[in-house]
């Protein structure tokens, strides 16, 4: 639940927005909580950094109820301000930190969800969020604000804004408009229901998910079906199985879901059938007792009535309008354009594949099955470069990966990055953490500052927290938990705040985390959107950071991935763990090899998914009519390979699309957008020099420091003084030759105006 504009919430991302230079909201407001208040609700304490270990989950329900009754008494403040006495400060300016505050607040719940999921949190998150799905929803429906602000605006338009400011005008006017202000009250009510349906629905989705991993296991009693599988994976299965069946006649191995995504058995399993049952128990994750099907079709049809109600077509066209794209036909005409390209790589690789499996087995009638994919591509892929990913993880241990990415951001930005000592405090032991010490909500999170290196300024700094945990969401993303905010004579100020989160294979048997490139790229990725925070000079908080469309907010995420795949960064970077040795130089060539095999087979899975996620948004009667376990087939029919397997649908499990009110609905296919932006904006980098500065200073400035307090298509022009250009993308995929001529994707040679 944000409170925001709709591109702004995302589970990947916690867009939280509080005011950077706006009214204070802790200090500003005669309904601000006093320090005494503070005590008594935590979670609206605004103090650098969390005090986590007071935000117990029974502080959720009457804090946030506080933090709505604070934040109706300075959102009616505004709509009573004289118009002779309207400034931008006492309304828009009003406005904007009266909206930050509440989202500063339930931005501290919704990240203790993430990571510290539990029954208390889950009974009073299932209490607390409708009323504020209900409460979010009726603001920009609430007549006295809406018209105090459209006052506010045309009495202002001789006031001496800031171009910032302006557009901050403009665009809230916009959301308050598309949010239903100007609706008939009954329609005005329907929305407000449809948004407390869509907040608990998306909600039921995310703990189901979270359930079923718990719950998941596979047991085996074979030992010779395991072969290929790691020594410290099978140790761990074996003392689960143990604990488990304390009294069972004989020892066996017990997995359970983090093993799956930590230790990659699918890639590992030599045993074809024990693959074909772990594959069928992976993929029936989300059905059954956990089944999601009931929750999908019930959020599709909500936000189905709610963009009809809205005036659009369909979901996809209401949320896309905001976007680069522009509109749900220029997405899936991308989308179309993209898998048009790819597809006879795709089918190529795969044939390739099966043909490989066939001579390895002796078969030539093999079939490539769904569980052998992941298996005969690692096994081409040691043949053909003589590389395995257990090759390299002695090369990346975690320390030295965050090490090398420190660096790189260093060299780019003239940032430092310094670990702080950290301490887990039990919650609601009213215990303080020593002196000097951050306090955390796991003992295995850490914390860092960044600071910049000619000024010292402490810019900003945040959390670390990137093993598996039950209680833990899966994937990685980054969250900002709260923007910066100047000193005033009733609060300290403090600077940008923020959380990086995921799920790497933790330490084992006394040696280091050790992560697969995936892993170390993975990092990469969240610190680039990290940067996009911590650079961040917008004053307006709903402009600030990453609070940018879904299509755009990749771009910084993406573009920093590429310098963990720069041969001799990657060199002083990868050391073994136990010799100190850099990465050999055949090895570091066979890295280099692999990024491009099979490339079009990745590339294929994010167009599947998004393909699909714009054809249940574009036509939700789609699953009216069709069993969802079938819907793929009818969808992608033309782009399936492994069409006599019983595949149960790509979206069953989707936390992206399903488990937040919006998250990337009709916005799936934004991952492929975004790399043509990032492979376009490397490509100046590869060309002026990887560590040029006044090109990285350029991106800085352009992008990094800028939010949207300008359309996102004028912030990549100005840094690349052109419209995009897909040529980039598609030359890493291996999908164009640097000969051959750039692909008509219309789309993307048109230039795009700006996107209100």
């Amino acid at each position: 639940m944000k409170f925001r504009f709709p591109f702004t919430v995302t589970a990947a991302l916690l867009l939280t927005l509080c005011p950077l230079h706006a009214l204070d909201p802790a200090s500003s407001s005669p309904d601000a909580p006093a320090p005494a208040t503070r005590e008594v609700h935590p979670f609206l304490e605004s103090s650098f950094p969390v005090a986590w270990s007071k935000l117990t989950p029974d502080k959720i329900v009457p804090d946030m109820e506080e933090a709505i009754r604070i934040t109706r008494s300075r959102l009616d403040a505004i709509g009573r301000v004289p118009v002779e006495n309207m400034t931008y400060a006492n309304t828009f300016g009003a406005y904007d930190a009266a909206i930050a505050f509440i989202d500063e607040a339930e931005t501290k719940v919704s990240h203790l969800t993430n990571v510290c999921d539990s029954d208390a949190i889950r009974e009073a998150t299932a209490k607390i969020m409708p009323e504020l799905a209900v409460f979010s929803s009726a603001i920009n429906k609430d007549k006295r604000l809406w018209n105090a602000l459209k006052t506010a605006s045309e009495h202002l338009q001789k006031a001496n804004l800031t171009p910032e400011q302006i557009r901050f005008i403009n665009v809230t006017l916009k959301n308050f408009r598309d949010g239903g202000a100007d609706m008939p009250e009954e329609i005005q009510k329907r929305l407000e229901d449809i948004d407390r349906e869509l907040s608990e629905t998306t909600r039921q989705f995310g703990n189901i998910l979270l359930d079923s991993h718990a719950a998941w296991n596979f047991t085996t009693t074979r030992e010779n079906e395991l072969k290929g599988i790691d020594h410290d994976t099978l140790v761990r299965a074996e003392k689960r199985y143990a604990q488990h069946h304390p009294n069972a006649p004989r020892k066996g191995w017990q997995f359970t879901w983090d093993n799956i995504t930590s230790a990659n058995l699918m890639v590992k399993a030599e045993n074809e059938e024990f693959r074909r049952n772990l594959w069928e128990k992976i993929a029936t994750a989300y059905t059954g007792k956990f089944n999601t099907e009931p929750l999908i079709k019930k959020i599709l049809k909500l936000r189905e009535e709610k963009a009809k109600l809205m005036g659009y077509d369909s979901f996809s066209d209401f949320i896309l309008k905001d976007s680069m794209t522009g509109s749900s036909k220029a997405g899936l005409d991308f989308v179309n354009d993209l898998i048009d390209k790819a597809k006879p790589h795709y089918f190529t690789d795969l044939e390739n594949l099966r043909a490989y499996k066939a001579a390895k087995t002796g078969n030539n009638n093999a079939i490539l099955h769904p569980w052998d994919t992941a298996y005969w591509s690692a096994r081409q892929k040691e043949e053909l470069f003589h590389y395995s990913e257990e090759s390299v993880t002695p090369y990346l241990p975690a320390d030295a990966v965050l090490n090398g990415l420190f660096s790189i951001a260093n060299r780019l930005y003239g940032i430092t990055i310094t670990e702080r000592p950290t301490e887990y405090i039990e919650p609601g032991s009213g215990a303080a953490p020593t002196p000097g010490s951050i306090e955390v909500w796991h003992p295995q999170v850490r914390f860092f500052d960044v600071a910049d290196e000619k000024s010292n300024e402490h810019i900003g700094s945040f959390y670390l927290d990137i093993y598996p945990r039950l209680s833990k969401r899966n994937g990685a993303w980054m969250g900002t938990i709260s923007l910066a905010r100047p000193t005033t004579s009733d609060s300290p100020g403090h600077p940008h705040l923020g959380l990086i989160g995921a799920n790497v294979r933790g330490p084992v048997g006394g040696n280091p985390a050790l992560l697969t490139p995936a892993n170390a790229k993975t990092l990469f990725h969240e610190f680039g959107h990290m940067l996009h925070l911590l650079f961040s000079k917008v004053e307006t908080s709903a402009l600030a950071g990453t609070a940018v469309p879904r299509d755009f907010v990749e771009l910084p995420s993406q573009l920093m991935e590429n310098w963990f795949w720069e041969p001799d960064l990657l060199k002083d970077m990868a050391k073994h763990y136990k010799t100190g040795q850099p990465i050999p130089d055949k090895l570091l060539l066979s890295m280099q090899n692999v990024r491009k095999y099979h490339a079009a087979l990745n590339f294929m899975r994010q167009l599947m998914l998004g393909k699909m996620d714009l054809a249940l948004h574009l036509n939700p009667d789609l699953l009216r009519k069709t069993p969802l376990d079938k819907l793929d087939k009818a969808v992608l029919n033309d782009i399936l390979y492994y069409k006599d397997v019983a595949l149960p649908s790509v979206v069953r499990g989707s936390h992206h699309l399903f488990s937040n009110p919006v998250g990337y609905a009709s916005f799936y296919f934004s991952y492929k957008w975004a790399e043509i932006l990032e492979a376009d904006a490397f490509s100046k980098f590869k060309h002026d020099g990887i560590f040029n500065q006044a090109t990285a200073q350029s991106f800085r400035t352009n992008i990094l420091e800028k939010g949207y307090s300008s359309p996102p298509s004028v912030l990549f022009k100005n840094f690349m003084g052109r419209d995009p250009n897909p040529d980039a993308m598609l030359r890493k995929y291996g999908i164009i030759d640097e000969e051959q001529q750039n692909p008509a994707l219309t789309l993307l040679r048109n230039n795009l105006p700006p996107r209100e």
